[in-house]
């Protein structure tokens, strides 16, 4: 049967193509099969990307790739599910997972002005000898004024994305492993119920993971429920997690290594974003390639978010940066906590604090921070423009030859500076200057459970010597209780 669907979002109608209706709830794909089937079992399985993309899917219906076989070309389902009823692409049988080869297609899988979709257990490439141009893994794409919702992208295998980004082609948002795009036509669309989970991307341009638009502002923070977690990103070639006009978004328990050296970029960010939490992942030999490179940013008018239970190491331009200026673009009300860093900065600083608005306070707390004495790591950079950062209960173990930027909208208590004591090092009255007894100091490596080298050793002088700070979070690093009443540790421990 031949129908005209009409998805509404939002109040927006938004036409597809005239195509064939789905009949089964349940379809299957494979090689053997042919379009002339029914499609409904797997004895009668559809063969092509085209069958596919020529129905229109419903709420609850299946389209399952059989394992072990390829498929080239741009996959574009149509269709809509709804709340609680995604229309799900998946696999089928024994074996690899299918492959969907986009072979230099805008995006090997693409759902455009489309909800409630979860799209699972696929190996998706996304390469082709023509060279390096705008095209995804997976595109999701919303042209309306409305909000789409119900997105779950999980247990995928994604690489080789030879995607392309330069300042004239706008943000990587249609040119990433994993990227959602908003039309700058409208400032109000968005995202609603965003999962991306355990997949791992390696090799992919111009970003891992981005959810923002080309022009990268104008729009309100509308995209709400977004949850980044558990994904593993290797060499992604400027970006590795970005969310942007997000409220309320969570980054947790990823791990990416070895991006930014084809694209400017850094490890995980946001931007014109709020509410958010980025903690527990590892981000590791970020490169720097044009004007970022650091492991996480708290970027452009990004106001309440916290960074925490992070391990960051040896990524060159730093561990955490502040941007951009202290005005309505900067960001603010920030939280940095619990974090550990290992020989970050070796081509900066392990913070860059430049763009705090004084029109509110920013915390940085208990953090521990080793640099190694062969690096030339500044510790701060960019005096903030705003005055009203806060540094305590960090401990900073510096026997590196780098400095300090000027300290005048900061405040520092209760720290620790240990090792080289440049004659920029803060001001701060109850400040140590001992050895804080790390387990193993500068003994840290890939995967979380090394950062144990930062445990404080029994006798360590700051153990209970930190300073009280209010609505702390509740655990350190390690999961360890720390009390709302008595006087913490100094440290991530």
């Amino acid at each position: 049967m031949l129908a005209a669907t009409v998805l509404s979002v939002a109040g927006v109608g938004v036409a597809t193509a005239t195509t064939a209706s789905a009949a089964c709830t349940t379809y299957y794909v494979s090689t053997s099969g042919s379009d002339s089937n029914s499609g409904c079992s797997t004895s009668a399985p559809w063969k092509t990307i085209a069958k596919v993309n020529g129905t229109t899917f419903a709420a609850g219906n299946s389209i399952l790739f059989e394992d072990g076989e390829s498929w080239t070309g741009e996959l574009h389902p149509l269709g809509s599910g709804t709340n609680g009823d995604n229309i799900e692409i998946s696999n089928y049988g024994s074996g690899a997972d299918p492959i969907i080869a986009g072979a230099g297609a805008a995006a090997a899988v693409y759902l455009d002005d489309q909800q409630y979709w979860t799209v699972e257990d696929l190996e998706i490439t996304n390469t082709t000898s023509s060279g390096a141009a705008i095209r995804s893994g997976i595109q999701v794409e919303n042209d309306t004024s409305g909000i789409l919702s119900g997105f779950v992208i999980r247990y995928n295998f994604i690489e080789n994305v030879l995607g392309y980004w330069t300042d004239s082609t706008g943000q990587p948002s249609t040119s990433a492993g994993i990227a959602f795009n908003l039309s700058d036509s409208y400032s109000t669309n968005g995202w609603n119920n965003v999962l991306i989970h355990l997949n791992t991307l390696t090799n992919t341009d111009a970003s891992g993971i981005y959810l923002g638009s080309l022009a990268g502002k104008g729009h309100d923070e509308n995209t709400t429920g977004v949850t980044i977690s558990n994904n593993s990103l290797d060499n992604a070639g400027g970006n590795d997690i970005v969310c942007v006009f997000c409220n309320g978004a969570v980054v947790a328990n990823n791990v990416a290594e070895d991006g930014g050296s084809r694209y400017s970029g850094a490890g995980i960010w946001t931007a014109i974003s709020e509410n958010g939490t980025i903690e527990d992942n590892e981000v590791y030999d970020q490169h720097k390639h044009g004007s970022d490179g650091q492991a996480f940013d708290v970027d452009l008018g990004t106001d309440n978010t916290t960074v925490e239970y992070n391990y960051s190491h040896s990524n060159v331009w730093g561990f955490f940066e502040f941007c951009c200026n202290a005005d309505a673009n900067a960001s603010e009300n920030a939280t940095v906590r619990y974090n550990i860093s290992q020989d970050d900065g070796t081509d900066e600083a392990v913070f860059r604090l430049f763009g705090v608005n004084t029109s509110g306070a920013s915390y940085i707390y208990n953090n521990t921070i080793y640099v190694d004495g062969s690096d030339n790591s500044a510790i701060t950079t960019d005096n903030p423009s705003g005055s009203n950062l806060h540094l305590s209960n960090n401990i900073i173990y510096n026997t590196g030859s780098g400095g300090y930027a000027s300290t005048s909208g900061e405040t520092w208590a209760y720290n620790t500076f240990y090792g080289n004591h440049p004659s920029s090092e803060p001001s701060d009255a109850h400040k140590l200057t001992s050895n804080p007894d790390f387990a193993d100091a500068g003994g840290g490596g890939t995967g979380r459970g090394t950062a144990s080298a930062y445990d404080l050793d029994s006798g360590s002088p700051d153990l209970g010597s930190g300073t009280l700070v209010s609505n702390n979070g509740g655990k350190d690093f390690f999961g360890n209780t720390v009390s709302s009443t008595a006087a913490p540790n100094r440290g991530a421990y």
